[in-house]
């Protein structure tokens, strides 16, 4: 990727975690990155297709993780999931989100609040890993109905984001190791809440 798209993307990702994406003008983003308006319009076409590219940059690497955790998970298991190994497959990544300088996780937040408009914009993004976890879920429990799994891994996206939301307020109270501990909690307590 050339230098001039990377750190248009690196700025773009700072301001739309810091002021979400209304509160992000394109101008913001040229100043920022020291760059024109027509390299936003050749690189990204628009300030949505920014947006959508500053996420699948960062969540590939979370998507990647989630995905490869939860393949060996079911080769490990030979096919038949626990709710353990996949609800750790899904959360397990955020610790290594959490321990970078990855700001989807605040993106994240800022598009499940700001519109649902900005929501429907990047469902494609999630598609494939919905339909991986669902069917994984499924699989744990057979003898429920496909809304009753879905509601369970709406729970679980739904902690998830919860998490995300305070988790300034969660780390300074767990101190040094709270990143990893808020993480493992969230993970006991997602369990616990679909378990039933």
């Amino acid at each position: 990727m050339n230098n001039t798209k990377e750190n248009i993307l690196d700025v773009a990702e700072r301001l739309f975690a810091e002021n979400g994406f209304a509160g992000t003008s394109i101008r913001a983003i040229v100043e920022a990155a020291e760059v024109n308006i027509a390299a936003i319009n050749y690189h990204f076409k628009s300030k949505e297709g920014l947006f959508i590219e500053v996420i699948k940059r960062r969540f590939v690497e979370i998507e990647t993780n989630r995905f490869s955790n939860l393949e060996e998970h079911l080769t490990k298991t030979q096919g038949s999931p626990t709710l353990e190994g996949v609800v750790r497959s899904f959360l397990d990544p955020l610790k290594v989100a959490f321990n970078t300088n990855n700001l989807v996780p605040m993106m994240l937040i800022r598009v499940f609040c700001e519109s649902k408009e900005l929501k429907e914009l990047i469902k494609p993004i999630f598609k494939e890993t919905k339909s991986r976890f669902f069917s994984a879920l499924k699989q744990v429990f057979k003898d429920l109905s496909d809304s009753e799994v879905k509601w369970r891994m709406q729970f679980m996206i739904s902690a998830m984001v919860g998490m995300i939301i305070f988790s300034e307020e969660i780390q300074t109270e767990m101190g040094k190791e709270g990143k990893n501990q808020m993480v493992e909690k969230l993970i006991l307590q997602v369990i616990e809440g679909i378990r039933q």
